[in-house]
């Protein structure tokens, strides 16, 4: 069955129509598929006692069943942009959350942690699928002067979901109704990717060519590109930051006397910032000649954020500098990981290849950089940690300067 056949009557006879609503439709289902699978995570941080209880997990236990869903991404990506610029995104990102949904379903009756850690580290292959091609996706049937901006909408959807899984969890009944919810987001992310996706022999492709390359050729060519390993090292450094802050920031304030409650209060204010930035900040730069000037302040204010916000004074000032901070950051991260498909020698053609190897660097960022990097550096000294990842910030700043220039000025300049 093609998608034409499960496409309504009145949209098969129209296919200008088709072209027109495809762009969003897509949109939608990436939001739903990143939606899914990251309240899927994150719900789980609420759940901790009772599995702890029920299951008899260890903390070790317990992190390793939180970040096995990570784990894919790791090993993955690469090999998903790959064979994506080789048979198509929709192969690829429909096989992806199939595994993903039948394993939210099995998560529901899961008793054990083998079985646990095994559904969670299937449900990471969907998410990882997609976020390896999602600027190949967007790319594909956007303007590049769009492209920031609604990869900002896509991660905008993501933080929507963390804030849900972990505020909303704890309301539920029970574990199982808490999988069941999450199981049917990803059954509905699985079907409307199988639905809106066309593949490429479908009427109603984007308006975009993309043609099929060899693995090798695509591999070969995102390799070769120093704009793919500038971006790489950006995301390698800010994610790592990244999951500096959000565990680590709750324990600052709490050795500076604030309660458990009010600590996470005031760190949950970060993120808000960040669903605002991620959105605010690439609908800005869509508007200027030239984007590397607004990444490299957002960079330079943002490293000194991430080093003192947290020693703010005690409520509105707290709160206004680590809503600030949050803003700034993630402003940054959309406009970072639209580059790749906009880059001349890469563009949705072997975006593929040049979106894994980003989100591979991503993934080594978020373990290496805290875990084995800044960690054994600051010891227990948290204001020498939060320095650190200050400095990481300053990277971010020194390498946007190697970037190449994108947006509207430099389509202008080349014409």
């Amino acid at each position: 069955m093609s998608e034409t056949d499960v496409m309504p009557a009145d949209l098969r006879r129209e296919p200008s129509r088709v072209l027109r609503l495809l762009p969003w439709l897509i949109l939608i289902a990436v939001c739903v598929g990143q939606a899914g699978a990251n309240y899927a995570q994150f719900q789980l941080a609420p759940l901790a006692p009772q599995l702890t209880e029920e299951m008899g997990l260890s903390t070790g236990q317990f992190a390793g069943v939180f970040t096995a869903q990570m784990i894919p991404a790791i090993f993955l990506s690469l090999i998903a942009g790959m064979l994506a610029d080789r048979f198509g995104v929709k192969r690829v990102v429909v096989i992806g959350f199939a595994i993903t949904a039948a394993a939210a379903i099995a998560r529901i009756w899961s008793a054990s942690y083998a079985m646990l850690f095994g559904c969670m580290f299937l449900l990471g292959i969907g998410v990882c699928f997609l976020n390896a091609n999602l600027t190949k996706l967007i790319g594909s049937w956007h303007a590049p002067h769009r492209i920031s901006f609604l990869t900002g909408i896509v991660l905008g959807s993501s933080n929507v979901a963390m804030v849900l899984g972990t505020a909303t969890t704890a309301l539920l009944p029970g574990v199982r109704i808490a999988y069941l919810l999450s199981a049917v987001a990803l059954v509905i992310a699985a079907i409307l990717f199988f639905v809106v996706l066309p593949n490429r022999n479908s009427p109603h492709v984007s308006p975009i060519k993309v043609p099929e390359v060899r693995m090798m050729e695509s591999l070969k060519v995102a390799c070769g590109s120093r704009g793919v390993w500038v971006v790489a090292g950006i995301l390698f450094l800010f994610v790592g930051v990244d999951m500096m802050l959000s565990p680590f920031l709750p324990t600052a304030l709490q050795q500076r006397g604030l309660s458990p409650v009010s600590a996470g209060m005031y760190a949950s204010v970060i993120n808000i910032g960040s669903l605002v930035g991620c959105l605010a900040a690439p609908a800005l730069a869509s508007r200027l000649s030239r984007q590397k000037p607004l990444m490299a302040i957002l960079a330079l204010v943002a490293a000194g954020g991430v080093s003192v916000a947290w020693l703010a004074p005690v409520g509105l000032p707290l709160g206004a500098a680590l809503f600030a901070t949050g803003l700034i950051r993630a402003g940054i991260m959309p406009m970072a990981m639209a580059l790749p498909v906009q880059l001349p020698e890469i563009g949705p053609t072997y975006a593929g290849a040049a979106g894994g190897i980003t989100a591979t660097m991503q993934l080594l960022g978020a373990v290496i950089l805290p875990t084995y990097v800044v960690a054994p550096l600051a010891g227990e000294n948290i204001s020498v940690f939060f320095g650190a990842s200050g400095v990481c910030m300053l990277g971010v700043f020194l390498l946007i300067f190697l970037l190449p220039e994108i947006g509207r000025g430099r389509a202008a300049k080349s014409t």
